[in-house]
């Protein structure tokens, strides 16, 4: 699997598996925890990822790459999207 299906898998996977654990917390419906464990593993396989990537980018200066970092470890589905989406091309 090369990088961007996993960043763009891993990312999407944590995104829908979060809403679904929503749905089931409001529902009351057992098994939520366990929903919300595995997209925690998905979006720390997705930090991880894009992390590096965009770390060893020669393309972006140093300050873009730390704002991109702190995007990831705190807003990891907003960062994540807009990086995947549209700057993932200049980045990379």
């Amino acid at each position: 699997m090369n990088k961007e299906k996993l960043l763009r898998s891993s990312l999407f996977v944590s995104i829908g598996i979060t809403i679904l654990a929503v749905w089931f917390k409001l529902m009351h419906k057992p098994g939520a925890d366990t929903l919300f464990l595995v997209s925690l593993f998905a979006a720390i396989v997705f930090i991880i990822t894009a992390t590096l990537e965009v770390s060893r980018s020669e393309k972006i200066s140093r300050s873009e790459r730390i704002m991109w970092i702190i995007g990831f470890i705190f807003l990891t589905s907003i960062a994540g999207l807009v990086y995947v989406l549209s700057a993932r091309k200049r980045v990379v």
